[in-house]
């Protein structure tokens, strides 16, 4: 009999713990700690109370801390039944063979933890013994460096604010004020196989409760034991015994999370994740019975902690009487000894460069399945008995489900189709020919891969933790020499399912992403062409650098041609500097020789925060980084230390060619011809900066604090043509770009601009017409041509009518984006269907606008317009600025324009300021001037002065972007 891992439980989540929660967050979200140090709990998965009278489990499914916990959870005859245990000493057991792990976003991406952790309960505190705390006695082990450390954290359990007073505690460590105790214990040198044990003692110390954090670890002959931190809790000297490790099935602590004990593999803090390719160990959790005076096995078990923040993905939990047995496999929870009754093995074959998934329940469901990792093409899982289904996942083949699987399976080779939508992952040279078109690896022959499409991932990859930390990246390349080319890269769509639904709108995030791109350990990788790199990262992933492009400790690699969109513009998103386009990590002590090469980063927008986006961030040596295009808000970033360390550091990058180069100076890289200007200008040097005024030697105002670009590319001038198709020949109709209104009776408007137009612009037809052409127009070539293309539709006659007009005066109705004007008291517009709003404006000395909505229901109708107050002649004038120059005035918070000497306009009598625009390579004499109106024309005249100086951050007018559809520069693969 196969009882559920989790039963129908209605958990009742009060607003008020959540509040706390949240509050909670917040102070973590504040702290300028290492996410290393800190070992969360899962504030996320609050279940306040119960199902059936006792409390029920806070993850349903991987990724999840696996390994075994005792919740007080137990099977009597088919139901499950709580208890409750108190202990003094408890101790988790590893026996770990052999394991592989990789998970890049974090910042050890090769390491793991190993985390005992559990509930002391009555804690006396002042004299107090009703307080509880959560105590994690934690290994972090690198599978890269075969090197184990030791940390352990406190956490105030006894409330759902976690609030931790200065006064509560102490030991060897720190007490984080207001949030959480932790300390960071030895570090030893231990290969595999090892066998680790972790254990938490309470005591008394002179009448003050204590927890002792001690380890034993055995590696081949040589055994290491001790206890490395002692944490006192303030009991002022009173407390008569100690307080016990709880473990209750009943309800919840005060916190909202359960009295328990786990022993889990998970992420190596800060609520991150750890994806497990291979795994091979057994591991027990225990008890100090004091009756026996010895251990003994927990009384029941699952296979996955509850209280834990971090995860881990792709571990398989099976057990032998009562201990755990680790392999590959799916993450599914469910109950081990007397919980679920039996076991039973699921084997079979897939094909190579599968994906295998296991769903429990007799139908596959994405939501409910769990990735399996497969070493080689044959599986064997140990799941408890009852009914399972499974999906075979290949990219360029259909996908293959068969439900309500036996014991064994076999997997078919479904049809070809060609078709990318699953994570590709590369880490030998055979999963590179799969997907290459032609080539073998060789530096005159490399792999090339085509992938122009777009390429929208299935929703079983769409796999978040409980922070919202992602199971999988889009393509990762991992530990790989030969030469490979990647090409036309689309960033992978993923829709999130709908059991992310409720927690990313409660962060404000999109249940859409596009998933990333990760070169570790590689060489001689070229990503080239992609016009569209992109995707975002949650804010709960603070303190850990990721990008949309991370390369890791990889060398000879070229980034070029490509463009990087950032994600960053709303308070649920991951801000800068933690995330950025892309991100290149080595050794300070070497040179990686990477070439980030013609790639553009258009962003130009600050975040609801405020923050601007890192485009490139670098974070080694010896790269070189020339001929990219950023803007004002689209910054390099090259900090002084070690982003993972802490320690300082000082780069060597090359951010300009040696000299200045004519513009077919060509350099190769991986075979590829490196030539031309990403702006179209005449020379080869450094890079664009986002302003045509940047002056040598550039260093991105501090931010590239090792280094400079001794040769920034400057800016030239261009055409940028928007037609109409639709109209009637004569016809006139406006465009606004970048704030400047321009007019046309033909079928062109050519606007002038800066290299790297990333043009702002909007439409305005005459009434019957409408267009869905606006927004952007990214261009950077001369007379790039803009398609506006008119829709007709049908109109009515709307009778604007002067109730007080004054004969032979001329007013004027502002409506659906035209100006119509009239000498008698009728004014006829013909518009569509549709609410619009209006303004009326009267001659100089007559009369002020007035203004609301008019709505149009296919019919005529009569607008009845009183003019209220006399107006004024107001001439605004500049001096010194070139003839034909664009400039603009914001007065009473209307904008007025002119590429003319002077703007006239009509104002009531009042008080008023004028706010002037900046001008490319001008500044006012002064930007604010007031002036009064008080019954005759009044002449307002502001003087602009050239200057050499540039206001990098915040220069008006100078709005710069990317090319999507082509380059006037290019790359070439070279041929013999």
């Amino acid at each position: 009999m196969h009882v559920p891992a989790v039963e129908n439980a209605h958990n009742t989540k009060h607003a008020g713990i959540e509040n706390e929660h949240t509050s909670a967050l917040a102070r973590i979200g504040s702290l300028n700690i290492s996410s290393k140090y800190m070992f969360l709990p899962n504030f996320n998965a609050i279940n306040y109370y119960t199902y059936d009278g006792h409390i029920s489990l806070t993850y349903d499914n991987g990724p999840a801390p696996m390994g075994v916990s005792d919740i007080g959870i137990e099977n009597s005859s088919g139901k499950l039944v709580p208890y409750s245990v108190n202990t003094t000493d408890v101790m988790g057991f590893l026996d770990l063979n052999s394991t592989r792990v990789f998970y890049p976003y974090d910042d050890q991406p090769n390491s793991f933890a190993v985390q005992l952790n559990s509930v002391l309960h009555n804690v006396d505190l002042f004299g107090n013994s009703s307080y509880s705390f959560w105590t994690q006695n934690v290994v972090i082990y690198s599978t890269r460096k075969h090197q184990l450390t030791f940390i352990d954290n406190v956490w105030n359990f006894s409330s759902p604010a976690f609030n931790m007073t200065p006064n509560a505690l102490h030991g060897s460590g720190k007490l984080v004020r207001y949030v959480y105790y932790y300390d960071v214990g030895p570090t030893m040198n231990v290969s595999f196989p090892f066998e680790l044990k972790l254990y938490l003692n309470s005591s008394l110390r002179n009448g003050n409760d204590a927890v002792y954090f001690n380890y034993s670890v055995l590696s081949g002959n040589v055994h290491r034991s001790g206890s490395y931190d002692t944490v006192f809790f303030n009991s002022s000297g009173t407390a008569k015994v100690p307080a016990s490790f709880m473990i209750s099935g009943y309800s919840p602590t005060m916190s909202g999370l359960l009295y328990d004990s786990e022993m889990a593999i998970t992420g190596p803090g800060g609520g991150s994740n750890v994806d497990v390719y291979s795994i091979n160990g057994t591991m027990g959790l225990y008890l100090y019975n004091s009756t026996l005076s010895s251990f003994q096995a927990v009384r029941s078990a699952y296979d996955a902690g509850v209280d834990t923040g971090e995860t881990s993905y792709g571990v398989d939990v099976g057990w032998v009487g009562h201990t755990a047995v680790l392999q590959a496999g799916p993450s599914l929870v469910y109950g081990l000894w007397n919980v679920s009754n039996a076991m039973e093995i699921l084997s079979g074959k897939v094909p190579d460069q599968s994906y295998v998934f296991v769903s429990p329940g007799a139908q596959f469901s994405n939501s409910t399945a769990s990735w399996a990792p497969v070493n080689g093409s044959a599986f064997r899982f140990l799941l408890p008995e009852g009914a399972y289904s499974i999906a075979i996942f290949k990219n360029l083949y259909e996908p293959e489900y068969i439900d309500d699987i036996s014991d064994t399976v076999d997997g078919i080779q479904t049809a070809k189709t060609g078709r990318i939508y699953a994570p590709i992952f590369i880490s030998n040279s055979s999963d590179a020919a799969y997907y290459s078109i032609k080539g073998n690896g060789t530096t005159a022959n490399p792999f090339i891969i085509s992938l122009n499409q777009n390429i929208s991932i299935i929703p079983a990859f769409g796999v978040l933790n409980d922070f919202l930390f992602p199971a999988f990246s889009g393509i990762t390349i991992l530990d790989t020499a030969f030469h490979l080319d990647i090409e036309n890269v689309s960033s992978f769509q993923i829709t999130y399912g709908q059991q992310y639904r409720s927690e990313l709108s409660n962060r404000g995030l999109s249940n859409t992403n596009w998933m990333g791109i990760v070169l570790y350990g590689t060489s001689n990788v070229s990503i080239v062409n992609s016009p569209n790199i992109t995707g975002w990262f949650p804010e709960t992933m603070k303190g850990f650098i990721v990008a949309n492009l991370m390369i890791w400790n990889s060398s000879n690699d070229l980034i070029a041609g490509n463009v990087f969109y950032s994600l960053h513009l709303y308070s649920g998103d991951l801000q800068p500097p933690y995330y950025s386009s892309i991100f290149i990590y080595g050794e300070n002590s070497s040179d990686e020789n990477n070439t980030v090469w013609g790639n553009y980063f258009p962003d130009q927008y600050l975040s609801e925060n405020g923050n601007g986006t890192v485009g490139l961030f670098v974070d080694s040596s010896g790269n070189m980084i020339y001929n990219n295009a950023f803007t004002e808000y689209d910054i390099a970033y090259s900090p002084d230390f070690n982003v993972y360390t802490g320690l300082n550091a000082t780069y060597h990058d090359s951010w300009n060619l040696s000299a200045v180069e004519p513009i077919n100076y060509t350099i190769i890289v991986n075979g590829f011809d490196l030539k031309g200007s990403v702006v179209n200008g005449g020379y080869e040097g450094g890079n664009y900066w986002g302003s045509p005024f940047i002056t040598a030697p550039w260093n991105e105002t501090g931010y590239i604090q090792s280094g400079y670009d001794y040769y920034p590319l400057v800016y030239f001038v261009y055409t940028l043509s928007f037609t109409v198709h639709g109209l009637p020949a004569g016809t006139s109709w406006e465009i606004a770009a970048d704030g400047v209104y321009y007019e046309s009776s033909g079928s062109s408007i050519n606007v002038t601009e800066y290299n790297f137009g990333n043009t702002t612009y909007a439409v305005f037809l005459p009434p019957g017409y409408t267009t869905d052409y606006s927004g952007y127009a990214y261009s950077f070539t001369n007379r790039t041509v803009v398609n506006i293309y008119a829709k007709h539709l049908m109109t009515y006659g709307i009778i604007f009518y002067a109730t007080n007009y004054i004969g032979n005066e001329t007013w004027y109705v502002d409506v659906a984006g035209s100006i119509y004007s009239s000498t008698s008291r009728e004014l006829i517009v013909d518009l569509p269907n549709g609410t619009y709003s209006y303004s009326v404006f009267a001659p100089p000395n007559n009369y002020t606008a007035v203004s609301g909505y008019v709505t149009v229901n296919g019919s005529s109708s009569i607008v009845n317009v009183t003019f209220p107050e006399q107006l004024y002649k107001v001439v605004i004038s500049e001096t010194g600025l070139p003839a034909g120059s664009s400039w603009y005035v914001v007065i009473d918070g209307r904008s007025y324009y002119s590429n003319e000497g002077s703007i006239s306009i009509l104002l009531p009598a009042g008080h008023y300021v004028a706010q002037f625009s900046s001008v490319p390579g001008y500044k006012t004499s002064s930007q604010y001037l007031s002036f009064n109106v008080t019954g005759q024309p009044v002449q307002v005249i502001e003087k602009y002065m050239p200057t050499q100086n540039y206001d990098y951050y915040l220069g008006a007018g100078i709005v710069i972007g990317a090319m999507i559809t082509a380059f006037v520069f290019y790359i070439d693969r070279r041929r013999s």
